[in-house]
């Protein structure tokens, strides 16, 4: 047969303990391939997203207030007016005492303490029925009229109450 390496006699291979001892110290010297966690790269991302996650979110907030005020200042006066009725109403309702609109409760009340809740309750059908009557762009000034008149009657009512409560 003929020898497969021509270059080394028998006597040059290394025998089975050298080979081992050879393939060892081959291995301890060769260095595997890390896969090393780069912070320094990892933690520049994650700034730059946090950067625009922040600059996102400003934008989205001065975006939606620019819109709304933008909005509110394209209202009609009338529409404004009506506005501030309605919220000047609201927080004068707060003020009630609670135990007037609470039909559970027996409340020993007069007749013109009932007239007077009576004339609040149809005051308060007849402003939600023109409401409801409204479309958004609509400033017919006769609506607008009629509604503010039932706000300055509603407006008067519970000033009425507010005052007999005092007494």
């Amino acid at each position: 047969m003929n020898k497969q390496n021509k270059f080394y006699d028998d006597n040059e291979y290394p025998n089975k303990e050298l080979s081992e001892m050879m393939w060892e110290e081959i291995k301890h010297n060769i260095t595997p391939i890390k896969k090393e966690f780069n912070f320094l790269i990892e933690k520049k991302s994650f700034a730059f997203g946090f950067a625009a996650a922040v600059l996102l979110l400003i934008t989205s907030i001065n975006l939606y207030t620019y819109l709304t005020s933008f909005t509110i200042r394209s209202e009609p006066e009338i529409s404004k007016i009506n506005r501030v009725y309605s919220q000047t109403i609201n927080g004068m309702e707060k003020l009630l005492p609670a135990a007037l609109f609470n039909e559970t409760k027996i409340v020993n009340v007069d007749k013109r303490l009932q007239a007077d809740l009576e004339n609040f309750s149809n005051v308060n059908q007849a402003i939600n029925e023109l409401k409801f009557e409204f479309v958004p762009d609509d400033i017919s000034l006769i609506k607008q009229k009629r509604l503010r008149t039932l706000y300055q009657i509603k407006l008067k009512i519970i000033e009425q109450l507010i005052l007999m409560e005092e007494k």
